[in-house]
């Protein structure tokens, strides 16, 4: 009897230990675009660029960061920064997402990306600190890269930073504008300057 409770408690720990792993498991992100199903993407690899962006107005003007981020589902090149980053998808099997978030007010392309949730960028008479500027769900069909943008005046979400570094950034992506969505978890390396 006391073996037999033995292999029954052992056996609990190894299910609730590969439970626990597959919850834990890869990021992934639900994509769906224009007139589509929404399909699971997992999430092999992600990159950011960190710059400085200028904002100005009459008599006002002002600087943030700015992270060019993309993630997918196959090796993204690092190492040409952005222009590698964002390079076109090439083959039927590849997704990519890209998104592209204002820091904080006064930063510049050292300033670490800061944690917290970020909203689509509304013009308006403030600069939008700490918002998402653009994102777009990139695919191949036909032979070339098929970029489709969320339509920023109807997106509603979010893009929550979990945890951010100079190194690295994950996170939660909640965003549909109507027609296309993006929902899962993400994270993507900085691109580290020479």
């Amino acid at each position: 009897m006391k073996i037999r409770s033995i292999i029954v408690a052992a056996t609990a720990v190894v299910f609730f230990a590969a439970c626990g792993s597959v919850a834990s498991g890869p990021p992934t992100l639900s994509v769906k675009k224009e007139g589509g199903e929404a399909k699971e993407v997992p999430v092999k690899s992600g990159g950011f660029y960190a710059s400085t962006k200028s904002w100005s107005k009459p008599g006002k003007s002002s600087t943030s960061s700015s992270y060019f981020v993309c993630v997918a589902n196959y090796d993204i090149d690092m190492s040409q920064g952005a222009i590698s980053i964002g390079a076109k998808v090439s083959s039927d099997d590849q997704t990519k997402v890209c998104f592209s978030l204002n820091g904080e007010e006064n930063g510049n392309d050292k300033t670490p990306p800061a944690a917290g949730t970020y909203a689509i960028e509304k013009r308006g008479d403030d600069f939008a600190f700490k918002s998402i500027s653009a994102v777009s769900i990139r695919e191949y069909e036909n032979g070339s890269e098929v970029r489709k943008s969320m339509d920023s005046s109807k997106t509603q979400g979010e893009i929550r930073i979990t945890d951010a570094s100079a190194d690295e950034m994950s996170g939660e992506i909640d965003l549909s504008d109507g027609e296309n969505e993006i929902k899962g978890s993400f994270t993507a390396k900085a691109f580290k300057r020479s």
